[in-house]
């Protein structure tokens, strides 16, 4: 792939992510009709009242992307405990998208392991699952940890939410001609949140789908493509496989079973975001305004339809006003040209 292409389409992936995530914050939780009545049809940024956010800045979705790509241009590949820093030191900041977790929080999750890996899992999985108290008059959590939450703690029970697979993206950039590498190190990315079988699938499906994106020939064939993004992660579970499959006979992404849940369940919000990107891979602006507009976890699917359109057509198929309005546009312009011109190391 020339060099000046393979900028275009890491840009267009890292920013059409961001895009998507920022498009869909402040509708996520909402069903389409309250969208309909309430807001009308989702054209530009807005902000979200719920999350006190203002428009054009993206959540904790393209923040955790941002940072693995940023762990990995430091040592010139993936590494576990260089990206674990990265997260415990947003964590630690509050600086985790919409969220906000004291640091008397942080403090008691530590002292539950020795290691940053161990209680960086506890607190993503509660984090995950709602389960830290929200102070009443702030969206921002207050770190306070209820009777279920402290139970969860103790427990570490599996979570099907979907952040896990957004935050992979820059895995699919860098590895897109490696298949087995790729495999590897976003199972590896993975398994820091979620063990699952489930979501390993949904960030496999999206590391690979972004890396098939990347270099598919022009016109896309939709029905192949789907089918070998199913095939490549069915070894890891045969349940996600067949939701990806299914988008191929899918009449209406409701046949898929997305709701208004804001957190929702990955084995929809995957598959939802390919339903989106494959039945508008040459139009970004109608694929992120499909993705967002049924509301539901519309960041989750906002941000991977936009990798996905953005790494196929490339960054000059986003309208300009987004590109230019997305909060860190020339930061994350910026990562996307390193990443492109970057030489891993095995």
């Amino acid at each position: 792939m020339e060099l000046e292409v393979k900028e275009r389409k890491f840009i267009g992936a890292m920013l059409g992510l961001a895009i998507g995530d920022a498009m869909g914050i402040p509708v996520k939780g909402m069903n389409e009709r309250d969208i309909r009545k309430n807001i009308g049809p989702i054209k530009s940024f807005l902000p979200s009242e719920k999350y006190n956010l203002p428009a054009g800045q993206y959540s904790e979705l393209t923040q955790l992307a941002i940072a693995l790509a940023t762990s990995i241009m430091e040592v010139k590949h993936f590494k576990t405990e260089v990206y674990v820093r990265y997260l415990v030191y947003l964590l630690e900041r509050g600086l985790i998208g919409h969220l906000k977790i004291n640091l008397d929080a942080l403090e008691l999750l530590k002292k539950k392991g020795r290691h940053s890996e161990v209680y960086l899992k506890y607190l993503v999985n509660l984090w995950d699952k709602g389960l830290l108290e929200t102070d009443e008059k702030t969206p921002a959590l207050s770190g306070r940890l209820g009777k279920e939450g402290r139970r969860e703690l103790d427990s570490m029970e599996e979570s099907l939410q979907s952040g896990a697979a957004v935050r992979v993206v820059p895995l699919g950039l860098l590895y897109y001609n490696q298949n087995q590498k790729l495999r590897e190190l976003t199972t590896l990315c993975t398994s820091i949140t979620h063990r699952d079988s489930r979501v390993v699938a949904g960030a496999l499906a999206v590391a690979f789908g972004t890396a098939m994106a990347l270099k598919s020939a022009e016109p896309l064939n939709k029905q192949e493509y789907i089918q070998t993004v199913s095939d490549f992660v069915r070894l890891e579970n045969k349940e996600m496989a067949e939701a990806l499959l299914f988008v191929n006979e899918a009449k209406h992404i409701y046949d898929i079973g997305i709701d208004s849940k804001a957190e929702g369940n990955i084995l929809q919000t995957v598959p939802a975001a390919f339903y989106c990107f494959i039945h508008s891979f040459d139009n970004y602006y109608s694929c992120i305004l499909s993705a967002v507009s049924k509301g539901g976890d519309s960041d989750t699917i906002g941000a991977i339809a936009g990798a996905l359109c953005g790494a196929y057509n490339g960054v000059s198929s986003i309208p300009l006003g987004w590109r230019e309005n997305v909060k860190d546009a020339e930061y994350i312009t910026e990562i996307s040209h390193r990443l492109a011109n970057m030489k891993i190391w095995d």
